[in-house]
C-alpha cells in the first residue's frame, strides 16, 4: 500500500491537470499481479472507497524521474476508468478519459480521489490564511505567473510567501527560479497576479 507523491506528478501537456494537482499525497494505490496497481477512488453519493485495477509495467513509484516511466498516465487511465465505470459524464456528454481530458470540477475530483469534496472560495487578503498545503488554485485567466484555466497545487504558505506547483513541472508563464513548476511569490505578487478559485 501507498500514496502517490509530488515526485510521482509529471503531467506533460494533457488537459488532466486537477486530477494530478490533487493526487500527489492523498491517491491510494496498491501493487497487484501482472504489472497492474490497483488505485482507491470513492463513490460521491455513499463514500465507499472502490479500487480500479490498471496495467503499469513501467511504473516506477517515487522515481526521480516520472515521465520516464508515465506514472501520471497510469493515474490517469485509472481515474478515467473509474469515472467511466461509475457512469459520470463532462458537460460535453463524454466520460472515461476524454472527460478528464477537457478539464474537471475541483470539489468533485477532490471527492473522487480523497473522499472530501474541496469548496471553492475567491482569493481575497484574509482567505489567503486558510489556504494550506492540500489546497488546490484554480486559474480564471492567463497572467504574468499563470497558465489560463489550469489547476495549481499548493504547497506552502508562510507569513511572506505562497509557494504553488504546476503539475506541467515547468512554471508555464514567467519563470521562477529553475521553471520546474515550483513557484514562489510573495503575498504581494500573488494577490496582484492570481485570478481564480482556490479550494479548501
Amino acid at each position: 500500500m501507498g500514496i502517490v507523491r509530488l515526485k510521482d506528478i509529471y503531467q506533460g501537456l494533457n488537459g488532466t491537470c486537477a486530477p494530478l494537482a490533487i493526487a500527489a499525497d492523498n491517491l491510494v494505490f496498491h501493487r497487484k499481479k501482472n504489472n497492474k496497481i490497483a488505485f482507491k477512488f470513492y463513490d460521491r453519493i455513499t463514500g465507499a472507497g472502490e479500487w480500479i485495477s490498471v496495467k503499469a509495467p513501467l511504473w516506477r513509484y517515487g522515481d526521480r524521474d516520472p515521465a520516464a516511466y508515465n506514472s501520471s498516465q497510469v493515474i490517469e487511465r485509472a481515474y478515467g476508468k473509474w469515472l467511466k465505470r461509475e457512469g459520470i459524464f463532462d458537460e460535453l456528454g463524454q466520460t472515461g478519459f476524454a472527460s478528464i481530458a477537457n478539464g474537471n470540477d475541483v470539489g468533485n475530483v477532490s471527492r473522487d480521489l480523497t473522499g472530501v469534496a474541496l469548496e471553492p472560495k475567491r482569493i481575497d487578503a484574509n482567505a489567503i490564511d486558510t489556504l494550506s498545503p492540500s489546497s488546490v488554485l484554480a486559474t480564471d485567466g492567463e497572467s504574468k505567473y499563470f497558465l489560463s484555466h489550469h489547476a495549481y497545487r499548493v504547497l506552502g504558505v508562510t507569513a511572506d510567501a505562497i509557494t504553488v506547483f504546476n503539475p506541467w513541472r515547468i512554471d508555464g508563464m514567467a519563470i521562477v527560479g529553475k521553471n520546474d513548476g515550483f513557484i514562489t511569490l510573495n503575498r504581494g505578487e500573488f494577490m496582484a497576479d492570481f485570478k481564480g478559485w482556490f479550494y479548501v
